[in-house]
């Protein structure tokens, strides 16, 4: 299975950046390292099926996650999470909200902010390879089908 491309997607958004830092952009898969300062986000694969077909393997993976913004200011992790959200939608469905969280550690209070989302992550990178599949008399590059025998000629 592809890693998703949360990173580079919320990389890749000005807002987003100016709330989660730079060097490094604090977003993180799974757990962020110990001490990360305020505020950060965490995602998580949730769970992923192939998209199978009969007629040759999967070429698309159906991935839900989910990602979760901590900070010590209340709107703030809010506003960070509509920044998220605008920076990932173009690129996946958010299906739900998390109930907001709040917890208390030590004299810090953390407010907890996020949602699920399914990403239907293409698993062959277009720009770096041809993905080709050869089964009986026929050919499939991608998802196209194109046919092979004595009057076609393969490039």
């Amino acid at each position: 299975m592809n890693i998703l491309p949360v990173v580079p997607v919320l990389n890749a958004s000005i807002d987003v950046k100016e709330l989660l830092g730079t060097n490094p952009l604090r977003v993180f898969e799974d757990i962020a390292p110990h001490k990360t300062p305020h505020p950060y986000a965490v995602w998580s694969v949730v769970t992923a099926n192939p998209e199978n077909h009969l007629d040759c393997p999967a070429n698309t993976d159906h991935v839900s996650f989910q990602i979760v913004v901590y900070d010590t200011e209340q709107k703030r992790a809010s506003d960070i999470r509509a920044a998220i959200r605008m920076a990932l939608e173009p690129h996946c469905y958010i299906t739900s909200f998390h109930p907001n969280h709040f917890e208390r550690i030590a004299d810090t209070n953390i407010f907890g902010r996020g949602f699920d989302a399914n990403w239907f992550l293409d698993r062959i990178d277009r720009s770096a390879k041809i993905y080709s599949y050869i089964e009986k008399s026929r050919l499939f590059i991608g998802s196209q089908e194109v046919m092979i025998g004595k009057d076609f000629d393969l490039v």
